[in-house]
């Protein structure tokens, strides 16, 4: 039973850990943040391009969600867009009849 859960859209930087490497703190930006008080969830979402799915992102991202999990149950969601129903390629978009 979930008897609170914060919801958290772009909260800007947080930190990959809670320590400093000369004098330099390294952040990530996770899209949304789901926390409970036994869960740490973050959420990613990208879109359907080639570029848009950078795996070093994705490794700083769930280094930062290991830290401040702490002790509750970490899961990193990533939402991949779908193309829209009648697209396609080279031919501009088509009307769904």
């Amino acid at each position: 039973m979930i008897e609170h859960a914060d919801l958290d859209f772009l909260r800007g930087d947080m930190p990959l850990s809670n320590e400093s490497s000369n004098g330099f703190r390294s952040h990530t930006q996770p899209d949304a943040l789901l926390t409970t008080p036994s869960t740490f969830v973050l959420l990613e979402a990208k879109r359907i391009r080639s570029n848009a799915l950078q795996p070093l992102q994705l490794e700083r991202e769930y280094v930062a969600a290991m830290t401040h999990a702490v002790r509750r149950l970490l899961v990193v969601l990533l939402f991949r867009g779908a193309s829209r129903c009648g697209d396609s390629p080279g031919s501009g978009h088509l009307q769904v009849r």
